[in-house]
């Protein structure tokens, strides 16, 4: 197992560098230059997130910084106007603060299959004067019956309720959207989310260049957009 987990990393790095490539045709031409190694624009948030992983959660279990940079510029590049962030935390006052700067009217939608943080969540929006309409639990989200979100974050609950619970996300996705995938340095859970999103007619694309944490960490996403055929 430790030779496997050795491994790990070189495949990692070099499908990271090669997807950072790929990636060039999927966003606009200066989105790594401009947007996202230049964070000038949402270094305000970083006291927010600081005080995020010292009063609410841990480090280990919050999302990463480098992530909530990547899905910041990513709202921003693409003017996303319709956002699911499944998992609330952190990332919920994230793309609140996107909808607030962008003015573009954007809907954000924050789920979570757990009452507790839910309402941790909704505390600690209070408090940084969000919004904290379109909070909800993950069985009364399901009865709304909500769908065509131009980008999803996925880091619902446990990795085996994330697993179980991709097909969903994925079937809430607009046509051309962008659903970032937490955690893909897991390779049981990536296996699995693999082979759900090449079943969907999706294109996967590791982004662990901009996303890998000191812990880590790291994100993917999967969207429609091949570059392949462009």
């Amino acid at each position: 197992m430790k030779l496997k987990h050795f491994l790990r990393k070189p495949v990692w790095f070099f499908r990271g560098e090669i997807d950072a490539a790929r990636l060039k045709k999927v966003f606009p031409e200066d989105f790594f230059s401009k947007n996202l190694l230049q964070p000038d624009e949402y270094q305000q948030l970083k006291p927010v997130y600081d005080r995020y992983i010292k009063d609410v959660s841990s480090k280990e279990m919050a999302v990463s910084w480098q992530t909530s940079c990547f899905l910041y510029a990513a709202a921003k590049t693409r003017d996303c106007k319709k956002i699911l962030d499944l998992g609330s935390g952190f990332s919920s006052y994230l793309f609140r603060a996107y909808a607030i700067n962008s003015r573009n009217g954007a809907g954000i939608y924050s789920v979570d299959d757990n009452d507790f943080w839910l309402e941790k969540t909704r505390t600690f929006l209070t408090e940084h004067e969000m919004p904290v309409d379109q909070l909800s639990t993950l069985s009364d989200f399901d009865q709304q019956n909500k769908s065509g979100f131009d980008l999803i974050f996925h880091d619902l609950g446990s990795m085996a309720t994330r697993a179980e619970l991709l097909s969903f996300a994925i079937s809430l996705l607009e046509p051309g959207g962008m659903l970032v995938l937490d955690d893909m340095h897991k390779t049981r859970y990536r296996s699995v989310a693999a082979g759900k999103v090449k079943k969907a007619g999706l294109c996967l694309y590791s982004i662990r260049k901009y996303t890998l944490d000191e812990l880590g960490r790291f994100a993917e996403i999967a969207t429609s957009y091949n570059e392949m055929d462009a």
